[in-house]
């Protein structure tokens, strides 16, 4: 039961890693008319806002971090980690058919 429930809970953590990198690449390709301004630094949207304010700002409104400042092998930062959660994805489902084929 104890690997089942990991691997479960390896594929949401996934997916919702993989969900939040293929935003960021989004918001790197949007040409910066559809941007909206920039928000305050995340430390003050924190003092300021309750947890779902600010769930809601950082969703809307993270615009403030789109300006590419890393490439490795003319891929950024968030396009690895598209990669890398898209491995995790693999390897969760790989661990939850072997849970499920040992049950």
């Amino acid at each position: 039961m104890g690997r089942y429930a990991y691997a479960i809970l390896l594929l949401v953590m996934t997916i919702l890693g993989i969900i939040f990198a293929l935003r960021q690449v989004w918001l790197q390709h949007l040409p910066m008319a559809h941007l909206r301004v920039c928000e305050p630094h995340l430390s003050s949207l924190i003092s300021q806002l309750g947890f779902y304010d600010l769930v809601r700002e950082l969703f809307y409104y993270g615009d403030e971090c789109t300006p590419v400042q890393w490439k490795f092998l003319n891929v950024t930062m968030a396009g690895w980690s598209v990669f890398f959660f898209a491995l995790l994805i693999i390897n969760s489902l790989v661990l939850l058919f072997h849970a499920i084929r040992n049950k």
